[in-house]
């Protein structure tokens, strides 16, 4: 059994590591990414959309935005450029 304090350190060294990295955007599930993902029928797995959804959410705001994936589904939908 895992204890809460160990995995909070656990998932808070690379979460750290890859928020200091200005290459890489951190946003939080919230309710316009939600609201985004209604939409994308297209991608059939739950977290899918949210990440794509978080990608459609950014750049509403202006951003450059790319998804760095080789999953087909996501590929497939053409919702936002991909680098793979």
């Amino acid at each position: 059994m895992w204890n809460a304090a160990k995995l909070r350190f656990l998932l808070s060294v690379p979460l750290n590591t890859v928020s200091a990295d200005s290459r890489v955007m951190v946003y939080p599930l919230d309710r316009a990414v939600t609201d985004q993902g209604v939409g994308l029928a297209a991608i059939h797995e739950m977290h899918d959309r949210q990440i794509v959804s978080t990608a459609l959410v950014w750049q509403s705001k202006g951003e450059i935005v790319s998804l760095l994936t080789c999953d087909k589904n996501i590929t497939a939908s053409g919702f936002v450029p991909i680098v793979w």
